[in-house]
């Protein structure tokens, strides 16, 4: 933690904001800066340094804001703590999935895939097929990188497109040893993506927080209605986000044995 981040706070009848700015160059040759609701992750971002620190600082003081002088900003979290809290002994939690890809996987095989997930996810949902094919994670497959990550913040669509990636080349290409697999996909405390997508779902309830965290709205917003208005109602609960799972080949869809011809009824057992 750096006492060298200045923590502003603003509130009225409408307004509870924080904003931070540390008082040290970042490797951009920027300043960092932290802005966003008070008690929730803030978003940050990189600034010019004309104007200069203390020009935006009497900025903001100007405009209402108050020096908050016995806190800082945990740059891990991307929260407000006390200024005298001790960093916590156990793992950060995870921000991103980080995959690696074995050079037997070709650029051709990964554009079918690619191709194939972005019309199999089109035919269940457009509009979630041209969010997926905006992500970062998924231009850096396109562009054949075999090593980066998906940020949470990019939503459940990175996860499950991670999934859906190690999944389709362990069925590929299965006749071919290699050890470890052909895709590895690990978080940011080098735990492995579970097997089953049964056992994703502190992934994509994370992912969700952190992707309307990333865009304004409220830590829960994703599981309550007021979802649909900005188009994020397949993120409103598990049983939704399975439905693209499916739709990008993460699991099957399960069968409707109502509609089958059977001729015996031992057919299926």
């Amino acid at each position: 933690m750096s006492n060298d981040i200045a923590v502003f706070h603003f509130a009225d009848d409408r307004s509870d904001k924080v904003w931070a700015i540390d008082s040290t160059i970042n490797q951009s040759g920027e300043y960092t800066v932290w802005y966003g609701r008070n008690g929730s992750k803030l978003r940050h971002d990189s600034v010019s340094i004309s104007p200069d620190r203390v020009a935006r600082i009497n900025e903001k003081l100007n405009s209402g804001y108050v020096r908050l002088k016995d806190r800082t900003i945990d740059a891990e979290t991307c929260r407000m703590i006390s200024i005298h809290q001790e960093t916590e002994t156990t793992d950060s939690l995870p921000t991103s999935l980080w995959y690696r890809i074995h050079d037997q996987v070709s650029l051709a095989d990964m554009s079918d895939f690619l191709k194939s997930t972005v019309s199999n996810l089109a035919a269940y949902d457009k509009r979630q097929s041209e969010y997926l094919q905006a992500t970062p994670v998924y231009k850096l497959l396109q562009f054949g990188n075999s090593n980066g990550c998906a940020e949470y913040k990019e939503g459940p669509l990175g996860v499950l497109l991670l999934f859906a990636l190690r999944r389709y080349f362990q069925e590929k290409v299965e006749h071919l040893f290699h050890s470890g697999g052909l895709v590895q996909i690990a978080d940011d405390n080098n735990n492995m993506l579970p097997d089953r997508f049964e056992d994703l779902g502190d992934y994509i309830t994370d992912s969700c927080r952190q992707l309307f965290n990333e865009l304004g709205f409220d830590d829960e917003m994703f599981i309550l209605p007021t979802a649909k208005p900005v188009g994020m109602e397949h993120y409103s609960s598990i049983k939704t986000i399975k439905q693209l799972a499916i739709a990008m080949g993460c699991i099957n869809a399960p069968i409707d044995l109502s509609v089958l011809q059977i001729e015996t009824k031992a057919a299926f057992f």
